[in-house]
């Protein structure tokens, strides 16, 4: 069985590793038996079925039984968009997630206008996102930014206004997992904090200021939403599954492109043959030159060397989810294998200076046996706090790059070229 993960597609041309676990599983001949997945191809699989919250933007586009909800305000908000001309195209443009902070700082490139505000919920984008610089570049030049958190957050701290949200175990939901063939039940746990308040009662209150209440919450509390999606899914005994807390839809056995290994000839897939095809626009002279480059030899100088940076995940976070990080007084940890160190003639312990073309960060050096030479890892999620684009506490998001992966602009978070060196006793502290 392979079970490659996500992590090895983190790099310069990672989707050419999931063509190859697939063109492994083909020669091997495990395509469509059970167990013997890739693992790049679990969207195709079959899951349990749950109602979900439609999009916004498809309720406003539909039939005039949901628009008998909007207020004169909002009918007038609409017409004028279509005298410009511009409802067709209002929810049409996308950007990819990568990219937000190019798309805020340079939005013509998009086709996008003057973007003057940034609106953010469920994620630490500035911090977690690639190049920690031009992230804070982007929340600077718009006029006005707010968010929905728990924490005083880098994201947060960069916003206008902090709307307070309410812990996952203060409010009632359903966990609909990534591929999974399960459904959790999270009941409310604990009341939520006074003030504090669950993303769907801030956006319905947003809503209803807009002229759209109705609109958005169809009437419904997030209660009778839970209901109605219950109802709308396979759980045949729901109370069960809400004493339980869980749905596991059990005998379901599942493999991608099950209907087409079945009967390839008249259950073909969406390429020209009908069958598995292995082709990018990548494959071209340039791929061959950037793995050749790879194998050339880092600087020479004495007062740096170069490195391939990793940000693996570590068990004491999920990614930037830690508590009272703001307190921390120490940076984060270089892992450098031992022999690199001693080229560099740094000592374990030893506060370093770590850069490239995206930012600086500094970091405190770790022998580490476990490392290649060559290469090093700081851990990802760690709360950013530059100084002059200088991060004191390490985020390794200061070095990764927003341009991504050629064919699916994914984040490259792995083997990233970078320069390490000591500071010289005189700057330390200053």
């Amino acid at each position: 069985m392979i079970i490659p993960g996500y992590s090895i597609q983190r790099v310069a041309y990672g989707e050419e590793a999931f063509r190859l676990t697939m063109a492994i599983q083909l020669a091997t001949r495990n395509s469509g038996l059970l167990g013997a997945s890739t693992g790049s191809i679990n969207n195709c699989l079959p899951g349990i079925k749950v109602g979900t919250l439609k999009e916004l933007p498809s309720s406003l586009t539909k039939g005039a039984f949901i628009k008998e909800g909007f207020t004169k305000e909002a009918h007038l908000w609409e017409d004028n968009h279509k005298s410009q001309g511009i409802e067709a195209e209002l929810f049409t443009k996308t950007v990819p997630i990568l990219r937000w902070a190019d798309a805020v700082l340079s939005p013509s490139s998009y086709g996008l206008g003057s973007i003057k505000a940034l609106y953010s919920a469920g994620g630490n984008f500035l911090n977690q996102g690639a190049n920690v610089t031009k992230n804070i570049k982007a929340f600077e030049s718009v006029e006005f930014a707010v968010c929905h958190e728990l924490f005083l957050t880098p994201s947060a701290r960069y916003c206008d206004i902090v709307l307070p949200v309410s812990d996952g175990f203060e409010k009632e939901d359903i966990g609909i997992p990534w591929a999974g063939n399960y459904v959790l039940y999270k009941p409310e746990i604990c009341r939520a904090f006074p003030g504090t308040h669950s993303d769907y009662w801030i956006f319905s209150q947003l809503s209803e200021r807009f002229g759209l209440g109705s609109v958005f919450t169809e009437g419904r509390t997030e209660s009778q939403w839970i209901e109605q999606f219950l109802a709308e899914s396979e759980i045949a005994d729901i109370e069960a599954f809400r004493i339980e807390g869980i749905f596991l839809k059990k005998g379901l056995l599942r493999g991608g492109l099950d209907d087409f290994i079945a009967d390839p000839v008249h259950c073909p897939i969406g390429t020209n043959s009908g069958k598995i095809e292995f082709a990018s626009p990548l494959w071209n002279q340039n791929m061959t030159l950037h793995w050749q480059g790879l194998m050339k030899k880092g600087s020479t100088e004495e007062s740096f060397r170069e490195f391939r940076l990793l940000t693996p995940k570590v068990s004491n976070f999920i990614h930037s989810q830690r508590i009272g990080q703001e307190d921390r007084s120490e940076c984060a940890q270089i892992h450098i294998n031992p022999k690199d160190m001693s080229a560099i003639g740094a000592q374990d312990g030893e506060i370093l200076k770590v850069w490239n073309k995206n930012g600086t960060l500094i970091a405190s050096a770790l022998a580490d046996d476990w490392v290649q030479p060559g290469t090093v890892w700081i851990e990802e999620g760690i709360w950013t706090m530059p100084i002059d684009e200088v991060d004191l506490c390490g985020n390794p998001n200061m070095l990764t790059s927003d341009e991504g992966t050629l064919e699916s602009i994914s984040n490259i978070m792995h083997g990233i070229p970078i320069c390490i060196g000591r500071i010289p006793e005189a700057t330390i502290g200053h």
